[in-house]
């Protein structure tokens, strides 16, 4: 089984798939979150939306054909991506920047700390302590977080121009 952003009208919500054939999807159960589904991150039976302007939504997904909904935290910002450690859940947020989420109780997931870049934070990759962080035109920023400075803190930050590969200009 997997999961996919989109309900029946692929614009909110998440499908639950099974793809044990791969050539025949079968579709599972379709799940209406509010929201605009645009990032996952699976974690056993729990699955975690980035859902844009609805925040974050925690999923059971245990039962692959009836999905429930088991907490859900909203946001300053968008949610367009989530990236799982532990129980610290960090959420690209667009123009709020990077924020990060305590699930340590799945029914009451609450915020904890949040950075601020200058441009829009649309997705979010790496291991703790170290995140990556793709802010829109900003180019990429690299937060570090450093938990013996407090519940969580931000070290050091360091912005990295807009990358290109070889013979590829950045601008006009």
């Amino acid at each position: 089984t997997t999961a996919r952003p989109g309900g029946p009208d692929l614009l909110r919500g998440v499908q639950l798939v099974d793809i044990e054939n791969p050539r025949r999807p079968t579709l599972l159960s379709n799940l209406d979150t509010l929201g605009r589904s645009v990032g996952l991150a699976l974690s056993g039976s729990e699955l975690f939306v980035a859902d844009d302007f609805n925040g974050v939504v925690i999923l059971d997904v245990a039962d692959s054909r009836a999905p429930r909904v088991l907490g859900q935290v909203a946001l300053p910002g968008n949610a367009l991506g989530v990236r799982l450690d532990g129980n610290t859940l960090s959420v690209a947020a667009g123009v709020s920047g990077l924020s990060l989420i305590d699930v340590t109780d799945r029914m009451h997931p609450f915020l904890f700390g949040a950075y601020d870049t200058p441009g829009s934070v649309r997705a979010i990759a790496g291991e703790e302590p170290d995140v990556l962080l793709a802010d829109g035109s900003s180019g990429i920023a690299t937060v570090h977080l450093n938990p013996r400075l407090g519940p969580v803190s931000f070290a050091s930050s360091t912005r990295v121009s807009t990358l290109a590969p070889a013979g590829f200009s950045t601008g006009p």
